[in-house]
């Protein structure tokens, strides 16, 4: 019996995917604004020429998309006689611990023989369907991608299709649904001359797992196509059954500000595109409502389009079949001018939503976090911070729901080292580290800091 579709996840950004330099940017928090060696990378700062890095430091996990049962699956940096390289690691939420996705028995997981292991750092999660996680892996200084995947009852890395690739063209994957015959893929396409300005196009790739063939599918012209110098940008918003659905948004020729947007949907079987009928996507006071798409790990949970009104203080979220509109919370802070961006994350029962604003003359920020019940309800304010320093705060980073507990980001720490830098002068370095673990949910809702650090095999 075929098991099926399931619908799957992942926040890519077209620039940082093609390059291949590292895991989902959307992973990668903030650092202190206090860090004069910020990266914006979520791994510790690479020790300088001529120094030795901290001794018995951790893989850094990097939180990617959600797997079956408690394992949420991730990427760790380990060092092998080869130089860096990526391993697959499992987080179980019951025993608090995570390791390599390796059957080996006594495996070093240090060498190419380990089935967690990935030779470099040109990889990409872009979903799992609970048996496998797919990667793409890109190759520097090339158009080429590949679709690999990785069986989590072992057997190591396997290359499933080398994707399409047009002259000129910069793609952005993301998984949208897989079953035992296909693995559907959405994309973004756009013009490498203008970088990730518009038209971003949508279109969506099917690999046939018996051969790897691959079919690729462009949106009609008027997807991309806008009159009077209009722009317009598409973000993937999720998969139902092998339906797979794209936001695409409008945008005046001189300024950001959205004015209008729409749904389309690719049929995989029919290899129709068709506009969700339904969804109107008009806005009225642009600048202060939008459309987009929130973030998301699980796979079956689907990703989310949202109505965000800041001027009233309210969500509502958007069935992608239907276009149909229903009320998710108000009172979030909503005066015009204020609260610059809403950064809304879709989780199992839950959705994390950070309000933030920036003075642009003191450079000072100031975020409000707030859990809102996935069925609506009122929102809940919550005081807990990664950290703080003199030009703000930054809440704690809500990843993942499973069985009554979070999973985050809930603090980042330096560990000072002593070596020799580039000017062959002696000093002390940084070396930040981030920290995940589990928070029970009703300790969230208490602001109580209970974290459970993740042990790591």
């Amino acid at each position: 019996m075929k098991r099926p579709i399931v619908t799957l996840l992942c926040t890519l950004t077209a620039a940082a995917l093609l390059a291949g330099c590292g895991p989902d940017t959307d992973a990668v928090p903030a650092v202190p604004e206090s860090d004069p060696t910020a990266t914006g990378e979520s791994s510790p700062a690479a020790a300088p020429s001529g120094t030795d890095a901290p001794a018995q430091q951790k893989p850094d996990l990097r939180p990617l998309t959600q797997g079956a049962d408690s394992a949420y699956y991730t990427f760790g940096q380990g060092q092998g006689e080869d130089g860096m390289h990526l391993i697959l690691y499992a987080i179980d939420y019951d025993k608090q611990q995570a390791a390599p996705v390796c059957t080996k028995a006594g495996c070093s997981h240090d060498t190419p023989d380990c089935e967690a292991w990935l030779p470099d750092q040109n990889y990409r999660t872009i979903g799992s369907d609970g048996q496998e996680v797919f990667t793409l892996c890109t190759v520097v200084g090339s158009d080429d991608a590949f679709l690999e995947s990785t069986s989590l009852s072992g057997g190591g890395v396997q290359t499933m299709a080398t994707l399409p690739a047009r002259e000129g063209q910069v793609y952005d994957w993301t998984l949208g649904a897989a079953d035992e015959e296909l693995v559907c893929l959405g994309a973004v396409h756009y013009d490498a001359v203008i970088g990730s300005g518009k038209p971003m196009i949508p279109a969506a790739a099917v690999v046939s797992r018996a051969d790897g063939t691959v079919h690729l599918y462009d949106a009609p012209d008027e997807a991309a196509a806008r009159p009077d110098g209009a722009t317009a940008s598409t973000t993937f918003a999720g998969a139902e059954g092998r339906s797979l659905y794209f936001l695409v948004s409008l945008h005046s020729k001189s300024s950001d500000t959205q004015s209008y947007c729409e749904l389309w949907a690719l049929d995989v079987d029919s290899t129709r595109w068709h506009r969700v009928s339904g969804f109107a996507g008009g806005i009225t006071n642009a600048g202060t409502e939008y459309y987009e798409v929130t973030r998301s790990a699980r796979p079956g949970q689907g990703k989310t389009v949202i109505h965000v009104d800041k001027a009233e203080g309210s969500i509502r979220t958007v069935d992608v079949t239907t276009g149909e509109e229903t009320l998710l919370c108000t009172g979030l802070p909503g005066a015009p001018g204020e609260y610059d961006s809403y950064d809304v994350t879709r989780l199992q029962n839950w959705y994390s939503v950070v309000v933030s604003r920036r003075d642009i003359t003191t450079q000072q920020s100031q975020t409000r976090w707030f859990l809102v019940p996935a069925e609506g309800g009122d929102p809940v304010p919550v005081d807990l911070c990664q950290y703080s320093d003199a030009r703000g705060s930054q809440p704690v980073k809500l990843v993942d729901e499973c069985g009554g507990m979070f999973y985050c980001q809930y603090d980042i720490t330096n560990e000072p080292y002593t070596g020799v830098g580039k000017d062959g002068v002696a000093g002390t370095f940084d070396n930040y580290h981030l920290l995940y673990g589990l928070l029970r949910v009703e300790d969230a809702l208490a602001s109580r800091p209970a974290y459970t650090e993740v042990f790591v095999e």
